[in-house]
This record gives C-alpha cells, structure tokens and sequence, in this order.
C-alpha cells in the first residue's frame, strides 16, 4: 500500500480506508506493508508494518506537473527493492508520488491498482470547485482550469483574461522561475499538468474509483482507463442499538453533530452560519474536528471566533477510538456541510452504522449515499438557508429521527471491499 500520509501523524478518510483494508487483507492471508514517505523509521502501526522511504523536498512546479523528477527515487527505490511486492496499491497522487514513482514500478513489472480518494488526482486546483467556492461541472480545459488556477495564486477575476490574454499553450520562457514564470506560462502548466495527469491514469493497471461521479469526470474529459473498477466504500459493522436517540425522539431536544477534518472545503462555517440563524434554545451542535495545517489550524480559530457568542455551539475535539461510540450515541442527527465533491465522506457510513440520520450537501459521493426524506436529507451545497431549514424541520417534528434511524440498512462492509481487491490483485498476478 502507498499512500502520502498515514496513522497515528495523520488523520483523514485515506488513511482510515487503507487502514481498514489493510487489517481486512490480513484476514484473507495477504503479507501487507504500508509504505509513505516520511523522515521517521520504518514502524508499525496495528500490527502492519510501515515502511518510510525520504519525502521529497523539490517542491516547485514541474515536480507538480510531472516534467522534473522529484528528490525523493533513489530512497523510494530502496524501499521497493527491500520490500519486493507482488503489487502495488497507490491511494495517493502528490509530489512524494507521482509518475516517476509509477515508472519506477513499471520498470521492474510490479502491477499497480490506483485508487482516486480525492478529487485533486484529476483537478489541477484540487478540488473541482472553481473560484474555490463554486461546484465545477468537471470539465477539463485548459483555458478555463489556468483562470482557476491563477484565481488560486491570488489573481483576480478581473485581471486573469489580460494575464491570459497574451500566453500561448507551448510558452516556455521563464518555466523555471516559479512564481513569475507560473504567471507568464499558465497555460503551458495546465497543459502538461492534464498530459501528466492522463498519462499516470494510462500508465496504471487498474483504476479504482469509489463514487459514480468520479466515473462521469472521466467520462466527461474523455479518459478512460485500460480498466476501470467501482467500489463504493465499506463500513466496519458493529451492533448498536442507539436508544438515547429513541428515548430523545420523543421530547424536543435536538444535538446536531459535525465530525471531520476543519479544513474551508468541508462547509463547517455554512453549518455554524446556519445553525446560528435557528431561534430554539433546545438544540446544540457538536463540532469534533481535527486541523493538520497552518491553513486548516486558521480555520480552526475563525470557526470559533464565528461562534463565540453561541453558547450552544460546542467544540469538543477530534473523536479517538476511546471515545468514539460515547460521542456518537451522544449525536442524533449528523451534518456533513461539505462544498467540494466528497468520494465519501467515511463519516457518513460510521453515522449509518450507528443509525444516526444524515442531513448532506447535494453533491459528489454525499448524494450518492444519503436517500433524501429516507435515511436524511439532502441540501443544496452551500445554501445557509435551506441547511436551517432542513435542521428546523427536525427540530419541530423530533419523531422523524427515529423513523430515518429504522430506514437506515448500509450492508457494504470492510470485508467486502477487501474482497473485490483481494480479486483485483489476483487478477493481475495471473
């Protein structure tokens, strides 16, 4: 397994999934290792071996797009002829993993199964929201993806058709000044950025997708894969029978839950906006986040500055295995606000495991999981308005929690997913 970040230094839904993999390939016999890059020694986490190979350092831009190689091979290299696997199962495309990562493996025939966690593996911005606040229709041009792009660098809209004006697709002078040389060669950046991004997808044995909208992206752009394989996420199954939910269905009080990364593409100030905007005194929303970065940890102090004087708005901290089931038999209706096109979220599957209903942003992997009016409810992204009232509709009929909470039957599990891998490798190696 390959992946750019990993348990206990970080904490996200990639990690949790190979994580959950992983211990499920156990089970069916597989000699597992975990492999990210990362300064420390190699080490083990749950009993699987993670081994480190040195992260790169040579961040510029055509280490991004894939025209310089990163610092980090000969290390990688080191690993891989150490470790000898019979495949290889990348869940991460950065600049500590990329084509030249690929190519590496293909020199020494190691199949390799990529799987897309995130929208960024296709996007040039990272995460199919143009401007950084608007749902893309996914469509990849390279006139349209440099205006997002250079908007990212702190361009502005009224600014980027000049900037663009007079670049052409093919310019090459100043390529290696980084932020001049961004400004001036755009186009070309974009341009090779999706050569690269199609020729990594090519290059892979298979290609796994978790959702249907990342399908259709591919669809969309004309890209597709030598083979491409869906797998809509599992669940680890637990027994749980929520009766704080039951008994609180029948009296008025009402706690909203948020769970996740505090990152501005999670939607968590629509949540605290929308919830902020609703009158009933009877009502509390938990927010249990963890921020990874400097952008993230910023976030952080603006969502509770934003809250400040809501004394019903709790910030309680990420969620750890030991007190997982206590915060979430303490939950009765979780909120995923997200503003990007989720793959999962995890979170939403670990709610319907404990028969906790879901209200959800009406885009991406979210509304591909949540039946709207059956197992929660659907609102449409970013709409602060329509989130209150979706929130106050279960505020003033209570009972409904626990008539979702009946209709909520998520039979994917871990093992399943382990299963349709273990097939895939062993389709491979034969």
């Amino acid at each position: 397994m390959l992946s750019g970040w990993y348990f206990p230094d970080s904490i996200g839904g990639t990690e949790a999934y190979v994580n959950s993999l992983c211990r499920e390939l156990v089970k069916l016999n597989f000699d597992v290792e975990i492999a990210i890059p990362s300064e420390k020694e190699n080490y083990s986490y749950e009993n699987i071996k993670v081994g480190c190979y040195l992260p790169n350092k040579n961040n510029n831009i055509g280490v991004l797009r894939g025209v310089k190689a990163p610092d980090n091979i000969n290390s990688f290299r080191t690993l891989i002829g150490r470790s000898k696997p019979d495949v290889v199962h990348i869940h991460t495309i950065c600049t500590d993993i990329g084509l030249y990562h690929i190519n590496e493996l293909i020199k020494l025939k190691i199949p390799i199964i990529l799987t897309i966690h995130v929208p960024g593996v296709m996007c040039p911005r990272g995460t199919f929201l143009q401007w950084g606040n608007v749902p893309c229709d996914r469509m990849l041009e390279i006139s349209k993806c440099s205006a997002c792009l250079l908007n990212q660098r702190g361009v502005p809209k009224f600014l980027i058709n000049s900037v663009l004006g007079f670049q052409k697709e093919d310019l090459q002078f100043l390529k290696n000044i980084n932020s001049l040389g961004f400004l001036l060669n755009t186009k070309n950046y974009t341009k090779n950025w999706l050569s690269n991004m199609r020729e990594l997808l090519y290059s892979v044995n298979q290609v796994v997708v978790l959702t249907k909208w990342q399908k259709e992206a591919l669809e969309i752009n004309n890209i597709k894969p030598k083979k491409l394989h869906i797998s809509n996420h599992g669940i680890d199954k637990i027994n749980i029978l929520n009766q704080k939910r039951v008994e609180d269905a029948n009296n008025n009080s009402i706690s909203f839950g948020y769970i996740g990364r505090i990152d501005y593409i999670k939607g968590v100030h629509v949540l605290i906006n929308s919830f902020m905007n609703i009158k009933a005194e009877n009502i509390t929303l938990k927010i249990h986040g963890v921020a990874n970065t400097n952008d993230e940890n910023n976030y952080y102090e603006y969502l509770k500055n934003l809250a400040i004087n809501d004394n019903r708005i709790v910030f309680e901290g990420p969620i750890n295995t030991a007190n997982r089931p206590e915060k979430m038999e303490n939950i009765d209706v979780l909120v995923i606000p997200s503003i990007w096109y989720e793959t999962g979220p995890l979170v939403l599957l670990e709610a319907f495991n404990y028969k906790i209903p879901v209200i959800g942003s009406d885009l991406g992997g979210i509304s591909e999981k949540i039946e709207d009016g059956k197992t929660g409810f659907l609102f449409e992204v970013g709409n602060i308005k329509n989130l209150k009232e979706t929130m106050e509709y279960f505020i003033d009929n209570p009972e409904i929690i626990k008539k979702l909470s009946n209709n909520i039957n998520y039979k994917k599990n871990t093992e399943d997913v382990a299963n349709e891998m273990s097939n895939l490798y062993m389709n491979l190696l034969n």
